[in-house]
C-alpha cells in the first residue's frame, strides 16, 4: 500500500472517531440521560474538533459546534481552551513560518 493511502485512511478514521463525541449527539440529550451534562473536558474536546464539526454541521442537523446542555462556566472555559489549541497552536509551529528557513 502506498503512504498516501495509509495517510488518507488514518485521517478518515480520526474524523469518524472524533465525531462520535461531537456536540449534539445522544450522550448529552437530557431526555435520554437526565442530569448528564457536558463539562470541562468535553468543552476542551469540542473546541479541539470544531473545524471538523463545523464542516459536518453544514450538511446535517444532528451535529452542532457547541453543546447547549453543559455545566456553564467550566464547559465554556474548556471550549475556549480547545479553540485556542485548535486555531492558534498550529500557526505557532516552525512549519507555518512563511519566508523563514527552518
Amino acid at each position: 500500500m502506498s503512504k498516501k493511502f495509509i495517510a488518507l485512511a488514518l485521517v478518515v478514521s480520526v474524523v469518524i472517531i472524533s465525531l462520535a463525541c461531537a456536540p449534539g449527539n445522544e450522550r448529552w440529550d437530557q431526555t435520554m440521560n437526565p442530569g448528564d451534562r457536558a463539562g470541562f473536558w468535553a468543552g476542551i474536546w469540542h473546541g479541539l474538533i470544531i473545524i471538523v464539526t463545523f464542516i459536518v454541521s453544514l450538511f446535517t442537523r444532528e451535529v452542532g459546534i457547541y453543546e447547549v446542555n453543559n455545566t456553564g462556566w467550566a464547559y465554556n472555559l474548556g471550549f475556549l481552551i480547545g479553540l485556542c489549541f485548535s486555531f492558534l497552536a498550529p500557526w505557532r509551529s516552525r512549519f507555518w513560518k512563511w519566508g523563514k528557513k527552518c
